[in-house]
Parts: structure tokens; sequence; C-alpha cells
């Protein structure tokens, strides 16, 4: 048998641990390659460009992040794991030296075998990520809001920079095992004793600090978001939330956890059905393997967030409440209105119910006439402007949708919520009954200021304009032409267009904003033409016949918003962060089940020793199973426990500031996860099992 010959004879002959670090190589090579797809896509970027440049340049700057943490996460796991898996044959690599090979071919035989697994894991890798690429690009398309598709092409670009990272990795791995061999006594430690079991340590202070600060921190969530004491809108609230809660699960991991299992030994459980065993073997485990479920929680409760963040905030509902409340909004630009820019904006508006009605018959389109209103709150000296429109329009707008029309008295301000955060303090603090008196205030022609007493009230009806960027109030007829009459400035006119169901015109809706972006362009080319015309810029002093010359050139400008096209924005944007949150999560679901694995079965030949020593003292086999059965539950669960615990906060928290079924996607997300740990924890109990058996009964394995 040559060199070669035994370096793949161990790979094969110790094929249950290398099994699992090869697949789990595998899978991240992929996922990093799937990265690699998108980022190099010929189309992705245009495509997305076309709804937004921002758009682009995040989807690139997240996919580019994505493999960089992809990378690096891979390193840490496959380093950890190749250092846990050559700890194990540590009595193994002595008999080699014992049988006469030098240290040094020693060295290369496992650098050999690292990079076989390495290299083998790089190329399956790569042809199972070319093999489903056509798959992962239309699951892509999907989850990007990619109307036009995504073409599949020979990603050659991404084979060469998946295969250059991987091959750095275990390049580098191999160059750190030479050196760490280098200090290692072979022949010393085939007679190393096994560590002497002492009862592990506890702190009562530093258990109870432990679960204290996770609680700490959970309190400055919701102080965050809630502004309690001024806490809101303080981004070192939230960074010293996070801070806390890490340290807190540490500390829970290190000590609260084995002063748990700790407490029961005084308990009358302790003493029945086998439980001595169990509880002092989990104490054990619970302070060796700490660090390993402190990572474990932390990177999951990140993996959950992520994920259930993105899922929450690009779904549909929360694109429906983002910017403007009708499905087309047309706004003309500040400016004194002239025939000819009258008759364009009347052109362009019957254009747009042209291209509606073709595919939405039932619609409505009218024109949001409104006037700016100051209201001044004496009482606390502050005041702001609301853009106020009649009850009358209001009403029309409540019907169409089919709800109950409003009364306004004369002299009453109805106060309409811009967010979702308006809606629920609104409700929250039952604004609805509340009747303040406030002042309107009124700028005549020769700058005086008139005052008139109203009442403001609210409204949870949520609706927002976001040119004027004011909130919405509801006057009655009579007052809005009161205020219409008083104040000395025309408002610009604002039309709107609503229809039901508006994402399911993605065509139409498309047609519209491509025809009013050209016609945008024809507009600023004319205010430029014209500042060419009189060789001048805007920053420059103008005259009054040319300030007058180009607001009329102004009125015929115009702004214009879709609720699809921000929707798209929406979902594009999250859309990323999902795909992005998705893959990171999948990549830590496998190396957590990996690590867990590997320690596991790391443990393998001393734990075989224990329960060769519980067969020969009469310990039946029913009981073994069970006591390993709840030590891997603990063992596989207690990380999952804490991680979900700190998402359903985090979750709890983001429901306070929008008004989603965030519990709804918080509930899809762990089902997911359990069914995979769930049958993860059963492949595992029944092979950990029965290699036990094998060794409490002394059978040749």
């Amino acid at each position: 048998m040559n060199f070669n010959q035994l370096v793949i004879r161990n790979v094969l002959r110790n094929g249950r641990e290398y099994l699992t670090y090869f697949f789990s190589s595998l899978f991240s090579v992929m996922v990093f390659f799937i990265f690699s797809l998108l980022y190099f896509h010929p189309d992705l970027g245009s495509q997305l460009r076309g709804s937004s440049d921002t758009m682009s340049e995040m989807a690139t700057f997240g996919i580019t992040v994505a493999e960089v943490v992809i990378a690096l996460m891979s390193f840490v796991f496959l380093w950890y794991a190749f250092s846990a898996f050559l700890q194990t044959r540590k009595p193994q690599l002595s008999v080699y030296l014992t049988l006469g090979m030098s240290e040094k071919k020693l060295r290369k035989m496992i650098v050999s075998e690292n990079l076989v697994l390495g290299f083998g894991s790089i190329l399956v890798g790569t042809l199972a990520g070319i093999t489903f690429s056509k798959l992962i690009l239309l699951i892509s398309q999907n989850i990007l809001a990619v109307e036009e598709g995504l073409a599949f092409y020979f990603p050659w670009k991404a084979i060469l920079l998946t295969w250059v990272v991987y091959a750095f990795i275990f390049l580098f791995i191999s160059l750190v095992t030479i050196l760490k061999l280098r200090k290692l006594n072979f022949i010393e430690m085939k007679y190393e004793q096994e560590d002497i079991v002492v009862e592990p340590k506890t702190s009562v202070v530093l258990a109870a600090l432990g679960v204290c600060l996770i609680l700490v921190g959970y309190i400055l969530v919701f102080g965050f978001v809630l502004d309690w004491g001024g806490l809101g809108t303080n981004l070192i609230t939230l960074l010293a939330c996070v801070l806390i809660t890490i340290l807190g699960t540490f500390l829970f991991f290190k000590y609260a956890s084995v002063r748990l299992f700790y407490s029961l030994r005084n308990k009358n459980i302790f003493f029945r059905h086998g439980n001595m065993l169990t509880i002092s073997n989990l104490m054990q485990r619970m302070k060796s393997n700490a660090t390993m479920y402190f990572m474990i929680a932390i990177v999951g409760a990140i993996a959950f967030v992520g994920i259930g963040v993105s899922k929450a905030i690009g779904s549909y509902e929360f694109g429906s409440t983002q910017a403007d409340s009708f499905a087309v909004v047309y706004t003309n630009n500040y400016g004194d209105p002239t025939e000819a820019s009258k008759k364009i904006h009347a052109e362009n508006i019957k254009e747009i119910e042209q291209l509606i009605e073709k595919e939405a018959p039932n619609y409505l389109s009218i024109d949001l006439n409104q006037t700016d209103i100051w209201v001044e709150d004496e009482a606390i000296g502050s005041s702001e402007m609301l853009t106020g429109i009649s009850e009358s329009t209001f009403n029309q707008l409540l019907t169409f949708e089919g709800k109950e029309p409003v009364v306004v008295p004369n002299g009453t301000v109805l106060k309409l919520a811009r967010t979702n955060s308006d809606v629920k303090q609104v409700k929250k603090e039952k604004l609805t009954s509340v009747k303040k008196p406030v002042s309107l205030l009124f700028q005549t022609d020769n700058d005086s200021e008139e005052r008139s007493l109203a009442t403001l009230t609210y409204s949870e009806e949520q609706m927002a304009i976001s040119r004027p960027q004011n909130a919405l109030a509801v006057v009655s007829d009579a007052t809005f032409e009161e205020i219409k009459k008083k104040t000395p400035y025309e408002s610009p006119n604002i039309h709107i267009f609503q229809f039901n169901d508006w994402q399911k015109y993605p065509e139409m809706n498309k047609k519209i904003a491509q025809d009013l972006s050209k016609k945008q362009v024809v507009s600023e080319q004319k205010l430029d033409d014209y500042f060419t015309s009189i060789n001048k810029r805007p920053e420059n002093d103008l005259t009054e016949s040319e300030i007058d010359g180009m607001m009329a050139v102004e009125a015929e400008g115009f702004y214009y918003s879709t609720m699809y096209k921000t929707w798209l924005d929406t979902k594009q944007k999250n859309g990323t962060i999902l795909l992005i949150s998705v893959l990171l999560g999948s990549v830590f679901f496998t190396f957590s089940c990996s690590i867990i694995y590997f320690k596991l079965f790391s443990e393998l030949e001393k734990d075989g020793k224990y329960h060769r020593s519980l067969y020969i003292l009469g310990v039946p086999e029913k009981r073994r199973r069970k006591m390993v059965t709840v030590e891997m539950l603990i063992m596989f669960f207690m990380p999952f426990v804490i991680s979900s615990l700190h998402f359903v906060v985090a979750m709890s928290a983001l429901k306070t500031m929008v008004n989603l079924p965030v519990y709804q996607y918080l509930g899809q997300i762990l089902i997911v996860y359990i069914i995979f740990q769930v049958l993860f924890f059963l492949l595992c109990r029944r092979q950990y099992v029965k290699t036990l058996n094998k060794y409490a009964e002394n059978i040749k394995r």
C-alpha cells in the first residue's frame, strides 16, 4: 500500500466523522457559488437598476457582504471541525509513529487528507450549484421581484471565484495545521490518561446576573421602540441592548444552566428512575459545552431575526402602507398655471385613465382639492402644517373603498394617521375621543396674522400623500372653502387614481410609470432649455420677468408615484435581504448541526467507556437509551430555545412598531427550523445510540 492509498483509506475508514465535515464544506461551497452566480449575472443589476439605482447598489453590496460572511464562517467552522477531529485521532496518529512513520510523513498525511476532502467538496459543491442553477435563478427572480426573469448563463466567473476562495481556505487551514502539529508530541499523547472528572463549579451570583442581563436586554428593546424615558431614536440604546443580551446569554450557558441542574440534586426527582446519572452527566456537558451552546444560540438568534424582519417588511401588507395611499398620484409642480400647462396635465391624466380603464374598469379618478392648514396648540406652544381636504372629497374616497362616510362639524379638524405607528398611537392613547382646542393661523396679503378657533380630533384611518409631506386633515366643506379664501397662494393640484387589487396589474402599472417617466424627462429638458436661452442657471440672480418665465415652464412639470412601484422597490430591497438571510441562515443551520455532531462523536470514546461501566453495573439498555435521549435533547434544543426566545422578543418589539402579522411570520420560520432540527436529532440519536450499545456490550466494531 503506497502513501496515496493510505490517505484515501484513512478518509474512507473515518467516514462517519469525515462525512459530516465533507457535506458541510460542500454546502457552504454551494451557497457561496449561489451568491457568486447572482453577483455576476449579466441581467440582474440592470433589471434592479430599472427600479432603482440604490436598489441595484444595495443588492450588489449585500451579496458581496454575504459572500465575505460565508467565507469567514466557513473558515471558522472548518478550522474548528478539523481541529476537533484531529484531537480525537491523537492515539491513532501516535500508532503510526510507533510503527516507524516519520513526523514529517505524518504531517503530510494529515494535510493530504484535508486537501482531498477540501478539493472534493469544492468540485462536488460547484457541480451541484451548476446543476441547480436554473432552479436557483427561478427562485431568486421570484424573491427579488424581477419581472423579466433571470436567464440561464454559464457562470465561469462564479466558478473561478468559488475555487479561488475555497482553495485558499483549505490551503490556509492545512498550513496552520502543519504549524500546530509541530508542537504536538504524538508518542506522549498515546499514553495520556483521561482527564479526572470533577464536579463543575458554579456561581449563584453569575448565574443570577446572566438571567437578569437577558431580562434587562429585553426591557431595553421595548424601551427603544416605545420611547420610554426618551430611549427611542437612540442607537446607543439598541447597541447596549444587543451587547447586554449577548453577555447575559453567555453567563446563562456558562453558569445558570449548570446551576439549574445542580439545584436538582436536592430534589426528590434526583433519586428517581436513574435521574442521578442523567443530571450529573448533564452538569458536566453544560459546563464543557457552554461556549459552543452560546455561539449557536447567538448566531441562531441573528439568523432568525434577519429572516423574520426581512419577511415582514418585504410583505404585501407592508408595501401597501409605504408612501402614498393611492394606486397612482399625479401632482403638479409649484408654479403659475398657464393654458399650456393646464392642457399638458389634462392630457397626462386622460392617458392614465385610459390605461387604467382597459385593465381595471372599476376605478376612481378625482382631483384631491387641498390646501395648507396651520394648526397651533397654544397650551404647549407648538404648531404644525397639515394638508387639508374637504369632507365631501374624503367621503368619496371612503365610499369607493366600501367604508362608512364621516361627518366633520364646522370648525373641526380631523387629523388622519400617516403611518402604522400613528394608527397604533391613536389606538393606544385613545385619541379618537380627544377634542383639543387649537387655533388656525392664516397669513393675509399684508403679511399680518389672523387666527380662528377650532377643534382638533384624531382618526384611526390611515391615508398619506408624500407630496406635500404633511399629515392629511379633513374639514367640513364650509370650513374648507373658508380656509381657501383666507390662503393667499394656490396649492399645487393633486390628482389621484384608486383601484382595488393594484398589485394584480403589473403590466399596466409598469406602462403608467414608463410613460410618466418619459414625460418627466421632457419637462426637465424644457426647464434646462429655458435656462440655456437666458444664459443663466437656477442659482443665479434672476429678474422678475425671468422668474415668471421659469415658473411658467416649471408649471408644466409634475411628480408622480404609483403604489405598485413603491411596493416593488420595497419588495426588491427586502427581497435581497430575505434571500441573503435565508441562505446565511441555512449555512448557520448546517454548521451548527455539524458542530454539535462533531462534539457529540468526538466524546464517543469516553462516553462508550462510561456506558460500558453502566452495562457492567446492570443498568438496562432501556434506561441507558432514555439517559442518552434526554442528554441529546438538551444538547440539541437548549440553544434553539434561547435563540427562539430572543427571536420572539425581537419580533414582539417589531409588532409594536408596525401593524403587520409578525407572529405569523415568526411561527412559519420556527416551524421550518424545528422540522429540520428534529429530523437531524432523530438521525444523530439513532446512530449515536447504536454505536454506544456496541461500546457498552463490548461488541467488536
